[in-house]
């Protein structure tokens, strides 16, 4: 506990709770021991979309063209809802 109130691991799980009620997905938990392989994987997820992003933005940018069936306003929507 930090004081008066509830302690920090009641406040992380009913703010869980309350996520999980509003129809959010956990997509990674863990334990002390088990975090790194997990969160190696999820972030080379992320990587690998963000660098497709980047590729077509560039692609925009450099060369005016897109890549094919994607639009120009998609491809801003999706690269600053990334960041």
């Amino acid at each position: 506990r930090t004081g008066a109130g509830p302690s920090m691991l009641e406040v992380a799980r009913n703010f869980e709770a309350q996520l999980s009620g509003a129809g959010f997905e956990t997509l990674l938990s863990c334990g002390a021991d088990d975090c790194g392989e997990q969160i190696a994987a999820v972030c080379a997820q992320s990587a690998a979309h963000m660098r497709g992003l980047l590729h077509a933005t560039e692609l925009l940018i450099n060369h005016g063209h897109l890549v094919e069936g994607r639009e120009p306003q998609a491809i801003a929507n999706e690269l600053f809802s990334a960041a």
